[in-house]
């Protein structure tokens, strides 16, 4: 691994490894700004349920997400970015938990490893609505050839999980997303879903979905 100063010595950090015996590449590169860190991840092992898996790792962790930028430059390359804050008054992110995130990564990525076991073992579990339905909004947009899922609403602990969650379970592919928290505490997040997915012609299922993500924010 590269990169041997902790992140509160040095504004960037840059690591690198190739994941276990997959041979699969991931490279975490960490940058300390006034707002929080930016993380940015790069791998070639996208799938379905990538999202899900890279906010659990925040999300046990204890880091709120409060940016984000998810794009898959190809079908198999993961290019994600992350803007992130602590949710303890002293909560840094040193050299020793930056390697642990990424261990964390690496196993839920490429080791097999299931999301709801990963939780169980850190002792939590994927956040539910703390007040009840209809908190925010979420749509489904149709712009030119491409589906759009906006959801608004507040800010919570773990949204991020619990919206990818929602994806993952109903196999649904995010080729790529928008996550912005602006400073109200509002979340502005837009998801672009692959065109291909002909479910989305059906508006039963539309919404259903609708119904889903707004029962969660």
């Amino acid at each position: 691994m590269k990169g041997t100063k902790s992140v509160m010595d040095s504004e960037r950090a840059i690591f690198s490894r190739v994941a276990g015996t997959s041979g699969h590449r991931l490279d975490v590169g960490v940058l300390k700004e006034p707002a929080g860190y930016r993380i940015k991840i790069e791998s070639d092992g996208n799938e379905v349920g990538v999202l899900f898996r890279l906010a659990a790792v925040l999300y046990c962790h204890n880091w709120n997400v409060i940016e984000a930028r998810i794009s898959t430059p190809e079908r198999a390359l993961i290019n994600d970015e992350f803007l992130i804050k602590e949710n303890a008054p002293d909560q840094v992110l040193d050299s020793a938990g930056l390697k642990a995130m990424i261990d964390d990564l690496e196993r839920l990525l490429f080791d097999g490893v299931s999301v709801l076991s990963y939780l169980t073992e850190h002792a939590k579990e994927a956040p539910r609505p703390e007040i009840g339905y209809g908190e925010g909004q979420a749509f489904i947009r149709d712009l030119d050839e491409e589906i759009v899922i906006e959801v608004r609403g507040k800010d919570k602990n773990g949204l991020l999980l619990a919206l990818s969650q929602a994806f993952y379970l109903m196999d649904i592919s995010i080729m790529e997303a928008s996550i912005f928290t602006d400073d109200k505490g509002q979340v502005h997040n837009l998801f672009l879903i692959d065109p291909a997915d002909i479910r989305f012609r059906n508006r039963e299922f539309r919404t259903r979905l609708t119904e889903e993500l707004r029962y969660l924010i």
